[in-house]
This record gives C-alpha cells, structure tokens and sequence, in this order.
C-alpha cells in the first residue's frame, strides 16, 4: 500500500499501479491508505473471488498549512578590545607544555593567540619539540544595538533559511503570509505558508487474502 506521511489535502493523484482510495480533494489523516496494493478479482455476481496483491505505484502530493515564528534580538554583544596584552612564552615536549611568563594574567576577560614551532635538526630530522609564544589580549563585552537595515538584513536571511529548508525536503510553496512585527527589544517574523509535497510512504498491505475454495 501507499499511505499518507502526514495529514493533508489530495491536490494531484496518478496512479499506476494498485487500486486507489482517495480522489483529489480529499483530506486525509497520517497513515491514511492512498493506494491500495490489493487488486480484487470479481465473480460474475460482482463479488470479490480473491485479490491479486501488487506494489502501488503513483504520483500523489498532498498540499497543507504551516506557521512558522521566528525572533531575534536587536540587542547583541561585541568585543571590544582594549589594546593591552600579556606576552608568555611556551616550550613543550610531546603532548606536555609549559607556559612561561611573570606574574597572572592581569585581565578579567581576553583571548589567547599564539604561534609553535618544531625543533629541526640538520633540516630534516624533527624532535618532539617544539617552542613559541602566546598573547593575551583583553577585551570587554559590549552591549550593542542593531540598525533597523540590518534587522532588516537578519530576517531576510532568516526567510531564506525557511525556504532552503523546506526546498531541501521537495516541499513546494504554493501560498504564503510573510509578516515582521518590530518591538523595542525583539523583531518577530511570521510566516503562513500552504505547502505541497508527495507526502506519502509504502507500507504493508492490510488487506487479508481471501481462502481458497479448494
């Protein structure tokens, strides 16, 4: 059988093989059979003698409605650095290292970069050896504010994000409702969308054989 993935309305049904059990139109639960892979065989009194038992074939899509909400703050934090730094050196041997420098590090936030170098011998032979140095550079977390043309720019970006997504998946938008509420804080992002995709899945038949007469 083919069976709907999800609950929907029957916008396009082909079947090629198996016997039907929807028409467009149709609004269908999840686990819905769409096409039936029991063929029946009929008496002449139209009763059913048996059923030949076959694997559904058919193109089906199911369109249905979706709301997506998405928020982002128009408050976020930067660094901001300060232009002091610490200098230490490093020395290391294998998996172990040494830090070398006078005194703590006098800042309360601030990143580490740093570049190593392996000992060479002759050009050619390298030791598990190897020595540098690190910088501490401080900086402070500072709350800023975005433009409203980059709120503008964040939310479009996060709309294609959406339609990546379901594009992704060969869901199809055939409708949608885009709007953006801008507060003080926060700007808001809804999105009513009616999709359509082939939506359904195989699965085993649930119709009983008939016994043979014999």
């Amino acid at each position: 059988d083919l069976v709907a993935a999800r609950a929907g309305i029957v916008s396009y049904i082909i079947t090629r093989s198996g016997v039907p059990q929807v028409a467009l139109g149709d609004t269908v639960k999840k686990g819905d059979i769409l096409v039936s892979g029991a063929v029946p065989v009929y008496n002449e009194d139209t009763t059913v003698r048996k059923y030949q038992f076959v694997k559904s074939d058919a193109d089906i899509l199911l369109q249905y409605t979706e709301s997506v909400s998405v928020k982002k703050n128009i408050l976020y934090e930067e660094k901001i650095y300060s232009g002091r730094q610490k200098k230490m050196f490093l020395l290391g041997i294998n998996d172990k290292e040494w830090n070398f420098h006078l005194g703590k590090i006098p800042y309360k936030e601030y990143d580490i970069s740093g570049e190593k170098k392996q000992v060479r011998l002759l050009d050619r032979l390298y030791l598990p050896v190897y020595y540098g140095s690190k910088t501490a550079q401080e900086y402070e977390m500072v709350r800023q504010k975005y433009t409203e043309e980059e709120m503008n720019g964040i939310m479009q970006e996060e709309w294609h994000k959406i339609i990546s997504t379901l594009e992704e998946k060969g869901v199809q938008i055939t409708g949608k409702n885009v709007t953006i509420k801008k507060n003080d804080d926060n700007w808001v992002l809804n999105a009513r969308m009616q999709l359509e995709e082939a939506a359904v899945e195989p699965a085993p038949s649930e119709t009983e054989p008939i016994p043979s007469e014999d």
